[in-house]
């Protein structure tokens, strides 16, 4: 766990390096890209790629799971552009909270006295990171706010509809709905030639299918 909590450090540092030369849009497109080439390509040296693994039993709950780790992707980078990593980690740590308390609300889940306290000992250090204050001088704190809700969701929506299907059929649905999502907004916002012609873009793919791997 501690390999794969630094290989996503890895790629969040590089995806804000990235983000002074290229579009959000541009880097979304980016990682969904090699997610769904490098899934494909295991899939198929491993001879996964049948029926069982390419048809869901609950597609529209394995697109909605890939749309919300879309948007969390999505304001990841764009609050690793305005803020210190650390920062917007910390500000994501309040991720657990949002899904405990609507693991309560939608899965039903009991929380005992013990997660009720780090939670909101959690939450204090949330409001330390944030500053609500500040909120009125840096609307671009909203950023990491909204990754942290997707991504909560995200985690919330994987824990109804992940027993549904095999892990292969969750990252694949992920990785389409990222990788659709991804590829109409680069027509929009952003052209896919100066991102594919840079080296450092590479490099970045690099850390991408380790990152995803975990």
């Amino acid at each position: 766990m501690l390999f794969a909590a630094a290989l996503f450090v890895a790629m969040d540092s590089v995806a804000k390096y990235l983000g002074q030369y290229y579009a959000t849009s541009q880097l979304v497109w980016a990682r969904y890209s090699v997610h769904l080439l490098v899934l494909f390509f295991y899939l198929i040296v491993s001879k996964n790629l049948d029926r069982r693994t390419l048809i869901s039993n609950a597609p529209f709950g394995q697109l909605l799971r890939g749309f919300l780790l879309l948007g969390s992707t999505a304001f990841s980078y764009l609050a690793v552009r305005e803020f210190p990593l650390t920062q917007v980690y910390v500000i994501n740590f309040s991720s657990p909270i949002i899904v405990t308390v609507f693991a309560i609300i939608i899965l039903k889940e009991r929380v005992g006295l013990g997660r009720v306290l780090a939670i909101l000992s959690g939450f204090l250090g949330v409001i330390v990171a944030i500053k609500p204050d500040r909120m009125f001088v840096e609307p671009a704190l909203i950023y990491p706010i909204l990754m942290a809700f997707f991504f909560a969701f995200y985690q919330i929506t994987t824990r109804h509809f992940g027993n549904q299907d095999s892990a292969l059929t969750s990252l694949l649905y992920t990785a389409v709905a990222g990788g659709v999502v991804g590829t109409f907004l680069i027509f929009l916002f952003g052209s896919l030639l100066p991102i594919l012609t840079s080296f450092t873009f590479w490099r970045w793919v690099y850390w991408e299918p380790l990152a995803i791997s975990y």
